[in-house]
């Protein structure tokens, strides 16, 4: 150990204070403003999963891990031969868990340190939010001692310097932000350590310090295994440096056992020490941190062979290269092997010739699994220092060639070709090249400060009296120009860039500007999610065997951390298939078939793959003769005759690459057969499955993203590719609207095209013709009935219409793509369409089964509104339901004992959203002949509701005693499914009181259409309610009682006079006030306009005129609903004009050419005239 020591003794104090200085800086920038704005905690929170937020959802796993670590007293789910399985995860199969113990015992140790100065929670939630932030902080010793042994120790001082300027290291996601309590920092801080004590090992020319060194490397490669289940990475990583190598050397004739002594003991050291970790996993299986170390110790044999018999390069290289071939040869024959010994190099075939690293079809839709663009690439260090750093790996290269291929250069080189493809196929390892972008980058600017030579100038000024004398002599144009640019294209950019990442942002929004908010924690998310499962947990935790969530699977761990609840889908991709399948269904039938074949899942696990008597005999019950079927697709779902396995996915929408995989093949034939079922009868066979099986699946859990990913959804149950290989499915369809004639469906104005019509027109037309004539295409997604009848939709957004939400989907899509310069009319629109989606959001609406158990709070100051997509933004993040066979409740509904027949009952819940108490419906039913009805009830206070057609006319809300007490979750679950009379309620007659009206018909004298008794004068008439007619009396007064409520039309008759229609809605023991009010009716005058050009008193052939205007203008009226008026003559010179009864003045002054044509006369017009014809005969003023 003090020759350990020794070599750190030999740091200058300079570099350790700079070193230090940089340790400081990336420990402030990851940690001070996460830590002081508050954002990564809840004071009112008393444990630490509801006081402690973490980043992202795979840190709440290691926070399960860690409070059941410290509730046990030993470290649980490693999984594998001799672990246990999560029993939460994947339910009800188990989930494999499997995260090994290092990272998480330590943040056990560091909190129980912490907890001697504050109380244990506290303790351990500080200690997983901050220990990450400090591994990044760390990773800046590695960084320099890899800088200093492989180039010199100013780059791995600048080196250190710039590790603190890498936004994307300071930032959350895969960085060391704080709260962020993932391995990712650690095992880059490993990574580092174990490649710095390779590097100085195999520099080393003493051998005892040497062995040392490698032991070191290998206690870090000791530490990775037993933190993360993919440590084969780095046996891997180093194994290839070796082969390299020692290839290079055997080119090179500079064969040295010393590689081979580092090599193998950094490997097996390694294994050996996490041998206890990996025998867990794997018991004594040949895993693949083995076979390297005993593939790399082959070869060393083979090498050393060759440098003892002195074999030429130009006949070992050759037969090396050819037994690596066959080497590959045999990893492509194993490809498919199902020989358990070869298992680990089956992994490393799919690697090599298969599917690759993120070769599963989740992987497409996960964005961290696919390539990023090289624009999210560059800012993900700065753009500059991006580019800087390949310049410096060519650099490198050149100098590696000069300086006759240094070993400890050849790590460099192989650790950067390793992750450079690495990133090439997924940006989720782009963290992974900080250190070498940070050591590449800083040997650029090494090797350009050393020909700017500024130590020169330094010379020069002192020598000169470090005056203005000196400082003019020394300093020279390339020192000005090179401090310029290092400054404004390096450190400027890349000291914002990392500010920017270590602001949350809840802050940002301080700082009042749009050039912050590229990166940054943000823990949205996370809260609301903990509100959520939070209530999850406080509903179950008087069960010992607790109904499971479902929900998409990146919710899954937050489920078991925070609700401590078990959960179908999870983060470790388990019952994605479920998941998807649920999400998709189109039906709550389906919705409970998908249920019912993942409890018979579960129960297959524990047959050896086979379904158990018990299950078949429900199966034969409810289901018959396709019994038998069903258990074949359970079981053999490949082989059954009529399966939907291998179909093309789509074909009808020329997919052609992807087909029905077994894990939906089984969900799609199985749920067929079970969605045939009527609803009672389906109902009742997932009870008894649940009782056979002992598993139950009830709550569900939808947030607004899902709206927005629904064809990541429909694409993993093997149902649609939208988006992925077809522009349409059953789900969705693209459309494009174009610029210049935009498509506004609710004015029926403009033009949408499909992709067909878009490419036809750009072949036809040059693109300056297009764009002349159609502008900028916007593409737009028409969402199919499918989307809309889909389980997701209706659990989240519950009846909001096609039409509203395909009008505000557009809205968003033209919004968003003319921001901030959006027009006035698609502005308005867009908030038209939100208002209604917000105000007619009504979760679980309209299903019977599954009702709205928890919806995220909406107002004040407590508010989790969905902030994360276009679609939903503003609405309650999370809906979470519950599924419930449902209590019957049947009755009768009469009024004063004659049944209501017609009458919709209505099983509804009353939530509230926005601060707005609104109606959720669920079962619903119409009375019968004899008023009956039979109704479907989740449990809790609901309320039982009558409409007739959209009146309500009685409610009934279950909070009282007897048979109107709430309803039971015994009731609503059929907990005794047996004994019927535990879940039937018959709550007997329901009296509905019936109402009246009344009121007054009156001639409206001041046409205000309110009665005004010094006014308005009250009129005999008769008036009619409904079906049902009655007489004033003289003071123009009506009544009539005993009415059943609902909506009536009110009118009156009075002949001479029009009466106002209208509908008033009568109520239970209420009496209606309804003023009935009438005008006079008005009188038609018609008539010819003529001129007698020939005088003989008769209208003749071509004397009729047109286009002539009338005007009447009153004289004297009856009352103010008398209006002038005027009219003009048609072609025929006929003319017409209805006019309320009054005397008129009718008046002619008509000028065409020079001839004026006039006439003036009176009409009276009275109540009750019929019509009157009028003719008008023209004179002629010359």
């Amino acid at each position: 150990m003090h020759k350990f020591l020794s070599i750190l003794i030999k740091m200058k104090k300079a570099d350790i204070t700079l070193v230090a200085c940089a340790f400081l800086l990336v420990l402030f920038l990851n940690t001070y403003f996460n830590l002081t704005s508050g954002v990564a905690i809840n004071e009112a929170g008393t444990t630490v999963e509801e006081k402690f937020y973490l980043a992202g959802p795979d840190p709440y796993y290691n926070m399960r891990l860690v409070v059941k670590t410290l509730e046990n007293g030993t470290y649980p789910f490693i999984g594998g031969v001799y672990g246990d399985l999560d029993p939460l995860l994947n339910y009800p199969l188990g989930g494999t868990g499997g995260r090994p113990p290092l990272f998480n015992m330590i943040t056990i140790g560091a909190g129980k340190i912490l907890s001697l100065f504050m109380n244990e929670t506290d303790a351990i939630g500080y200690a997983m939010q901050f220990l990450p932030a400090l591994y990044g902080a760390m990773l800046v010793i590695p960084v320099y001692f890899i800088g200093k042994h492989v180039f010199n120790r100013k780059v791995g001082i600048i080196a250190s310097l710039f590790v603190a300027l890498i936004p994307i290291h300071i930032s959350s996601g895969h960085g060391s932000a704080y709260s962020l309590y993932d391995h990712d920092s650690f095992l880059l801080l490993l990574t580092a350590t174990t490649l710095a004590f390779l590097i100085m090992s195999i520099k080393e020319q003493d051998t005892k310090k040497s062995i040392i060194l490698a032991a070191f490397s290998g206690i870090a490669i000791a530490a990775m295994t037993m933190t993360w289940v993919s440590s084969q990475y780095i046996y891997a990583l180093v194994g290839v440096y070796g082969v390299v190598q020692m290839i290079v050397d055997i080119f090179t004739k500079r064969i040295n056992k010393n590689v081979v002594r580092t090599l193998l003991i950094a490997l097996f050291t390694g294994y050996i020490i996490s041998f206890p970790v990996l025998w867990v996993k794997r018991g004594f299986e040949l895993t693949p941190q083995l076979f390297i170390p005993l593939a790399v110790a082959a070869f060393s044999i083979i090498y050393l062979w060759l440098g003892k018999k002195n074999i030429p390069w130009i006949i070992s290289l050759p037969t090396i290269f050819g037994v690596g071939g066959i080497g590959l040869l045999f990893l492509y024959v194993v490809q498919n092997t199902s020989i358990k010994l070869f298992a680990p190099l089956k992994k490393l075939s799919d690697v090599i010739f298969g599917p690759g690293i993120y070769g599963k079809k989740v992987s497409l839709t996960i964005a961290e699994a696919s390539k990023f663009d090289l624009g999210r690439t560059a800012m993900s260090f700065g753009p500059a220092l991006y580019l800087l750093a390949w310049f410096g790996f060519l650099l490198f290269l050149y100098r590696f060639y000069k300086k006759k291929y240094p070993r400890e250069s050849l790590v460099i080189f192989v650790w950067f070709i390793v992750e450079a493809w690495l990133t090439s196929i997924a940006g989720r390892f782009l963290n992974d090249l900080v250190p070498l972008v940070a050591l590449l980058g800083a040997f650029v600017i090494w090797v350009a400060l050393i020909k700017i030579d500024f130590s020169s100038m330094i010379k020069t000024v002192k020598s000169l009296g470090s005056g203005w004398q000196g400082i003019k002599k020394g300093i020279k144009a390339r020192h000005v120009a090179g401090t310029f640019i290092i400054v404004l294209f390096v450190l400027i950019p890349n000291s914002w860039l990392a500010f920017d990442a270590s602001v949350p942002a809840n802050m940002k929004e301080k700082f009042n500007t749009n050039k912050l908010g590229a990166f940054g924690l943000g823990l949205h998310t996370e809260k609301y999610w903990t509100d959520a499962l939070l209530w999850l947990k406080e509903q179950n935790k008087n069960f010992s065997n607790k109904p499971a969530f479902i929900s998409w699977w990146d919710y899954g761990f937050y489920c078991v951390a925070i609700a401590e609840n078990p959960t179908v889908a999870d983060n470790f991709q388990e019952g994605i298939p479920t998941a998807a399948n649920l999400h998709t269904s189109e039906s709550e039938r389906e919705a409970v078939s998908v249920f019912i074949v993942r409890l018979v899942e579960g129960d297959m696990k524990k047959n050896d793959g086979k379904v158990s008597d018990e299950v078949k005999n429900v199966f034969e019950k409810y289901i018959g003769n396709k019994s038998a079927d069903l258990v074949k697709i359970l079981e053999d779902p490949t082989n059954y005759e009529n399966t939907s396995y291998g179909q093309i996915i789509g074909e009808e929408y020329e997919g052609k690459q992807f087909t029905v995989r077994e894990e939906n093949a089984v969900y799609h034939d199985a749920v067929k057969i079970l969605s045939s079922l009527d609803d009672e009868n389906i109902t009742m066979l997932y009870k008894e499955i649940q009782n056979v099986t002992g598993y139950n699946i009830r709550y569900y859990g939808v947030e607004g993203y899902d709206i927005n990913i629904f064809s990541v959804f429909t694409f993993l149950a093997d149902k649609g590719l939208y988006g992925y290989e077809t522009s349409e499915d059953d789900y969705y369809k693209l459309w494009y609207t174009a610029k210049n004639q935009l498509w506004i469906p609710v004015q029926g104005s403009g033009q949408k095209f499909t992709p067909d019509e878009v490419k036809n027109l750009s072949e036809k037309m040059t693109q300056d013709d297009l764009r002349e004539i159609y502008g900028n295409f916007i593409a737009f997604t028409e969402k199919k009935d499918a989307f809309y009848n889909s389980m997701v939709y209706r659990v989240y957004m519950g009846d909001v219409s096609k039409s509203v939400f395909e009008n505000y989907s557009y809205f968003q899509t033209l919004f968003h793509f003319y921001y901030p310069q959006v027009p006035q009319n698609v502005y308005s629109y867009y908030n038209y369409f939100t208002s209604l989606v917000l105000g007619g959001m009504k979760p679980t609406s309209g299903l019977r089964h599954f009702a709205v158990e928890y919806i995220s709070p909406s107002t004040g100051n407590d508010s989790l509104l969905f902030r994360r997509a276009r679609l939903c933004y503003g609405c309650p993040a999370v809906v979470i339901s519950k599924y419930y066979e449902g209590a019957k409740i049947s009755g009768k509904l009469e009024s004063e004992g004659e049944p209501l027949v017609g009458i919709k009952a209505v099983v509804e819940q009353k939530v509230s959203i926005f601060d707005e108490e609104r109606r959720i419906s669920h079962d619903s039913v119409i009375t019968d002949k004899d008023g009956k009805f039979t109704l479907l009830a989740p449990a809790g206070n609901i309320t039982l509701s009558f409409y007739s057609g959209d009146v309500l006319i009685k409610e009934i809300t279950f909070n009282g005693t007897g048979v109107f007490a709430p309803i039971s979750e015994e009731e609503a679950t059929r907990t005794t499914f047996w004994n019927p009379d535990s879940w039937k309620r018959n709550i007997g007659t329901i009296n509905v009181e019936r109402g009246g009206i009344k009121g007054i018909v009156f001639w409206d004298k001041d046409g205000d259409g309110i009665y005004n008794e010094s006014i308005d004068k009250p009129m005999k008439a008769k008036v009619k309610i409904g079906d049902k007619e009655i007489s004033t009396n003289s003071n123009g007064r009506y009544e009539l009682h005993n009415l059943i409520p609902k909506r009536y039309p009110v009118s009156a008759r009075v002949n001479g006079y029009d009466s106002k229609r209208t509908s008033v809605i009568i109520k239970s023991n209420e009496i209606i006030w309804q003023n009935i009010s009438l005008t006079p009716s008005k009188v038609a005058v018609t008539g010819k306009v003529w001129y007698d050009e020939n005088r003989n008193g008769r209208i003749d052939e071509n004397e009729t005129m047109e286009d002539v205007p009338i005007s009447f203008t009153i004289i004297k009226a009856l009352d103010k609903n008398a209006k002038n008026d005027s009219v003009s003559s048609d072609t025929g010179g006929n003319y017409t004009i209805s006019l309320y009864p009054a005397k008129y003045r009718i008046e002619v002054n008509y000028t065409t050419g020079n001839v004026t044509y006039y006439y003036e006369d009176v009409i009276d017009l009275k109540i009750g005239d019929k019509t009157k014809v009028k003719n008008i005969k023209l004179a002629r003023r010359e």
